[in-house]
């Protein structure tokens, strides 16, 4: 059996490929949320490979397209972003006890 080769196509921005973009969508803020699977370039100076394929969410909100790293597995876009926050939080409660401030 022949094995299916995804076509590639050039994303909006340079260092980035789509190489798939999942039929399922989702909602984040009320906004209907589109999944890609991209490959990247990391942007070292002397690196030229492309790396992934790593899952994107996009969305529209306040008039802008949206983005968030979902990671190599795909989860619901709402999932990722509770973790950033909660990750968002946890660094700013740690930077404030650095500086000796109470929370």
């Amino acid at each position: 059996m022949a094995k299916k080769v995804l076509r590639k196509k050039r994303a909006p921005r340079k260092n980035r490929l789509v190489d798939f973009v999942s039929p399922e969508h989702d909602k984040l803020a009320g906004a209907s949320v589109t999944y890609q699977l991209e490959r990247v370039q990391c942007g070292k100076p002397r690196c030229r490979k492309w790396h992934g394929p790593y899952w994107y969410a996009y969305w529209s909100a306040g008039g802008r397209t949206r983005s968030l790293y979902v990671g190599l597995k795909l989860r619901p876009a709402a999932e990722v972003a509770s973790e950033l926050v909660e990750r968002r939080r946890a660094k700013a409660t740690a930077a404030a006890a650095a500086e000796g401030e109470p929370t």
